[in-house]
């Protein structure tokens, strides 16, 4: 069996240290320095440092390893775990650790270099055979940034350089010394000189200060909610700024408040059941216009009618006999009192009183039901006209051969009681009293299904919201012979 051979390699880093220097400018201490988990991963970090540096490779990989499960996935922990494991002499958790780093730092700097190296350590382990590879001495160090606000943009060494990283960040800086800018839109930029970052923990905190080059503006009133539209006419120096035909939306709702660049402004403020306000004002660099808008509420009120059912659509809304509307839709009515009739063909008619009020904001929810069926008045009504017409044959006949044996008796026509036209005759009278008989039942019944109402009848519920007095409301529901109630309560 091969002798896996490892090779201890002397270190000659500085011995691990935090940095906390005095800012540049445009920075303030305070923040991560004074975090009690962040000093506690530094402890944990110097901890792991020294005892890598005095030789103790199994302390410095338990310490490391103890700060990357701390510290919730910062790589640098990681990575100089793995370098203490491989000086340990522990190949497998060395690799293990060096594996774990090119995933979870996928974008890093050395990840060809560390990939490469646990490709050649996997080797000598599985071959159970001396290791050749050079080993890593040096470990890696961290630096935490925080900033106030935070996901300000980290630069190095140049202010207009590519971003470098977002507040807060836990990561390792690349070799040597740097200037670090940290910069937020509507902040002055802060920078701060840091030390190599090799075998130290860094530590920089940014209290960034607020840049006064735009002007603040105040929106408030009475109404709250309402929508607050913002267009710039002219910038600070008068200049005319191109305004879209198209307007955008609301950049708020009452009472507003934020910062806006300086120059001419139209504010406008809207809000349903209220007369839009506007107004041009003028905002200063570093200085606060504060707007007091009162909005008149709307001088009429909107009805809108909406459907319950599919069979209600397209209803058609009248107003005495002029049509407003058809299902669903709206109208605005001045105060005042209405009388609205509901109609569709083959439905029962509606009607309703309405009592509207400056501002009021009513729902009526209409239900159409269908006519009755007429079926059985035209049935009995035919019944009847053909037993009527029939008793009236039989009748006719009857007194056709009454009068026949009239005739005959005025003319001394001898006529026995056998004659069959005494017996056909009152046959006759009697088929002819019995249709009439059931003609004026016929009758009665066609009057009846003629008359008779027969399932729901069409009805609207009304529910009132008013902008100028929120107070509960119980309104009807009402409907042809049909009374209620309906409880709302205005907001």
């Amino acid at each position: 069996m091969a002798v896996l051979l490892v090779f201890a390699m002397s270190l000659v880093s500085a011995p691990a240290m935090a940095w906390n220097g005095p800012p540049d400018s445009g920075s303030s201490a305070g923040g991560a320095e004074k975090d009690p988990a962040v000093l506690e991963l530094r402890e944990l970090y110097e901890k792991a440092h020294v005892a890598f540096l005095a030789g103790r490779y199994l302390d410095a990989a338990a310490a490391f390893d103890a700060g990357y499960a701390q510290s919730e996935g910062m790589t640098a922990f990681l990575y100089n775990a793995a370098v203490a494991w491989e000086q340990a002499g522990n190949l497998e958790q060395a690799v293990e650790r060096y594996a774990q780093y090119i995933t979870k730092a996928p974008d890093a700097d050395d990840y060809e270099e560390v990939a490469s190296r646990v490709e050649s350590l996997r080797a000598a382990v599985a071959e159970q055979r001396e290791a050749t590879v050079e080993r890593i001495a040096e470990t890696k160090g961290v630096i935490i940034l925080t900033s106030t606000p935070q996901g300000a943009e980290v630069r190095l060494d140049n202010p207009q350089g590519p971003v470098f990283a977002l507040t807060p960040y836990q990561g390792t800086l690349p070799p040597g010394e740097h200037i670090i800018f940290v910069s937020a839109p509507g902040y002055k930029v802060s920078r701060r000189s840091f030390p190599d970052n090799a075998g130290k923990v860094l530590i920089g905190h940014f209290g960034l200060s607020e840049e006064y080059f735009l002007g603040q503006l105040e929106v408030k009133g009475p109404v709250s909610g309402a929508d607050v539209f913002l267009t710039q006419i002219a910038d600070s120096e008068g200049g005319e700024v191109p305004v879209s035909k198209e307007e955008a939306g609301p950049v708020g709702k009452t009472p507003f408040s934020n910062q806006i660049a300086p120059g001419t402004w139209q504010v406008r403020v809207t809000k349903e059941g209220y007369v839009p306000y506007e107004k041009v004002v003028e905002v200063e660099q570093g200085k606060i216009r504060s707007l007091e808008v009162r909005m008149e509420v709307e001088a009429t009120g909107r009805v809108s009618f909406e459907p319950t059912t599919e069979a209600s659509r397209e209803s058609k809304v009248y107003l005495a006999d002029s049509l407003l509307c058809e299902i669903p839709c709206a109208h605005e009515f001045p105060p005042g009192h209405y009388e609205i009739t509901v109609k569709k063909e083959k439905l029962k008619d509606l009607f309703f009183e309405l009592d509207v009020q400056r501002a009021d904001r009513i729902i009526v929810d209409v239900t159409m039901e269908p006519k009755t069926k007429r079926r059985g008045a035209v049935v009995s009504g035919v019944l009847m006209a053909a037993t009527a017409g029939t008793g009236i044959f039989f009748g006719l006949q009857a007194r056709k051969t009454e009068q026949s044996l009239r005739d005959d008796a005025e003319l001394n026509v001898q006529f026995d009681t056998d004659d069959p036209r005494r017996r056909r005759g009152a046959v006759q009278a009697i088929v002819a009293d019995s249709l009439f008989g059931a003609t004026a039942v016929l009758g009665a019944l066609t009057l009846y299904y003629a008359l008779r109402k027969t399932g729901e009848p069409s009805r609207g519920e009304k529910r009132t919201d008013s902008l100028a007095d929120h107070q509960p409301v119980i309104a009807p529901a009402f409907g042809p012979g049909s009374v209620g109630v309906a409880g709302s309560v205005r907001f």
